[in-house]
């Protein structure tokens, strides 16, 4: 992980569907902070990179995450929400909570 450095991944649905997405690291600041693109990766979407932003703080014991994403426009805002992502997103959240408990 460096500024850049690149990233690909793909999400399989429990509904069979893949999908992908690619970026770009832009800043990477250990431990407390990772700015990167991230881009849905198929034909058409290249020019329409979401900047993601993750922060996280040391509580004492504890880490506050905080994860943004400015997306380059309202429809491309409305079009990732019409997929479902906040849902996925805490879905995420819950299972890497779960990880962590079992330590």
């Amino acid at each position: 992980m460096r500024p850049g450095g690149r990233w690909r991944w793909i999400n399989h649905t429990t509904g069979g569907e893949d999908a992908p997405f690619k970026g770009e690291y832009l800043e990477v600041v250990p431990p407390e902070r990772i700015v990167q693109t991230q881009i849905f990766d198929v034909p058409g979407f290249d020019d329409r990179a979401a900047i993601n932003t993750m922060t996280l703080e040391d509580l004492g014991g504890r880490t506050k995450l905080v994860a943004r994403s400015r997306f380059p426009s309202i429809d491309d805002l409305q079009g990732a929400l019409a997929t479902g992502m906040i849902g996925g997103a805490l879905q995420t959240y819950d299972r890497l909570a779960a990880e962590i408990a079992r330590g």
